[in-house]
């Protein structure tokens, strides 16, 4: 079992990289009864990776129906540390992300302290001028053609890498991983004990 938890800031390809780990093993949508409504809510995805014996259970926490998904989309954030703690203490992978959990170290931080060695913080260095262009051309694709405002991203930004230094100053017990953002799949696939010859297009 291993969690992985990706920090960076917006557009730096966090939530692309759960898609595309979705869009290659296939996904299977988890839900749960919306409290107080007769509907159903998407809490995660159960996703089978390769294994040298036989298949890998990841669970992925957070809906994807949208650009901004994973744990961006959890109501109420609350939710989020059950989701980790259930399906950890199965022995299940668990992989999350999203900008409320990337830039400081928080009850994640905390949730996954209780699991190291196999938990990780796997930091995304995706350049702040690539991430606010990813920005400008999500916005773009949907009408949206303003100039960015890089305040908001930039300070994102910057928290991230202060939670990395300090995580590293401290001597966390979570791991701390640096993730290529040129092949950020490979990587946290890696991580869960899956080798990929080819970064996915």
């Amino acid at each position: 079992m291993t969690i992985v938890s990706i920090r960076a800031t917006h557009g730096a390809g966090k939530s692309s990289i759960v898609t595309k780990i979705m869009d290659k093993y296939g996904a299977d949508p988890v839900e749960v009864a919306a409290p107080g409504q007769a509907k159903f809510k998407v809490v995660g995805y159960h996703v089978l990776l390769p294994g040298g014996a036989g298949q890998r259970p990841l669970f992925i926490v957070g809906p994807y129906k949208t650009a901004c998904g994973g744990c961006d989309a959890i109501q109420p954030y609350s939710d989020i540390l059950p989701l980790v703690r259930k399906y950890a203490d199965r022995g299940w992978h668990v992989l999350l992300e999203g900008a409320l959990v990337s830039s400081s170290y928080g009850s994640v931080g905390h949730l996954l302290n209780e699991y190291a060695p196999d938990s990780v913080f796997a930091f995304l260095d995706t350049p702040l001028e690539e991430c606010l262009a990813r920005i400008a051309r999500r916005r773009a694709a949907k009408g949206n053609f303003e100039p960015v405002n890089p305040k908001n991203t930039t300070v994102k930004f910057e928290n991230v890498a202060r939670t990395k230094d300090q995580m590293a100053r401290l001597g966390s017990a979570v791991r701390i991983v640096d993730l290529d953002h040129r092949a950020p799949v490979k990587g946290v696939l890696k991580l869960f004990g899956v080798n990929l010859r080819e970064e996915p297009k």
